[in-house]
């Protein structure tokens, strides 16, 4: 079973929502802005990424310490990933159209599901944040509720260099939705299925 192109926004000039989850210093966005942004006015990427490593680094090593760590690292300035992304989109064209979302993946996600409007509207979901099994599987699952049916979903680090924490991470998203999944897409580095 596959879309004609007619079928799909992504390649027609229709308005497109995209959601990347992890995106360092917009390498990726960079690419979306101006290869795909650009060409309608109306068309948003949201980029979910904690820009800062202390979020994941804790000191005492429990999870509640978390939420403190956030407000700490959101006081920061534009030093390191998050400028670096932040200038790198400023230069691209279709940069304006993008909207970072600072936070914990599982954070972020679950607000953007809690505003009904998202749920089942994005077009593309992207996921490239955390490589651990376990946080790989929980950005899928919480993506996915946001992606419509006959959207795509593409993991970076699939194969290649993919580590075996992060191949295991989505071969277990893979296996719990097979049911809600079709035509599953690789090449050397990237995975991609589309919502049935």
């Amino acid at each position: 079973d596959s879309s004609s192109s007619s079928d799909s926004p992504i390649l027609d000039d229709s308005p497109v929502l995209f959601l990347e989850v992890g995106s360092f210093e917009g390498s990726s966005a960079t690419w979306f802005a101006e290869n795909v942004l650009s060409k309608h006015g109306d068309s948003r990427l949201l980029c979910v990424d904690a820009w800062s490593r202390d979020l994941f680094e804790a000191t005492d090593g429990q999870d509640e310490d978390i939420p403190l760590r956030r407000t700490v690292s959101s006081a920061l300035g534009d030093d390191g990933a998050l400028g670096r992304f932040r200038r790198n989109l400023q230069k691209t064209p279709g940069g304006h159209q993008v909207i970072g979302l600072r936070g914990a993946s599982a954070t972020v996600l679950t607000a953007l599901a809690a505003e009904t409007a998202l749920v089942g509207a994005v077009d593309l979901v992207y996921v490239d944040g955390g490589h651990d099994a376990a946080h790989v599987l929980e950005d899928a699952v919480l993506a996915f509720r946001l992606l419509k049916k006959g959207g795509i979903m593409a993991f970076d680090d699939y194969g290649g260099t993919a580590t075996t924490e992060t191949r295991r991470g989505i071969d277990a998203f893979l296996a719990a939705y097979a049911s809600l999944i079709r035509n599953q897409l690789w090449n050397r580095y990237l995975l991609a299925i589309v919502k049935d």
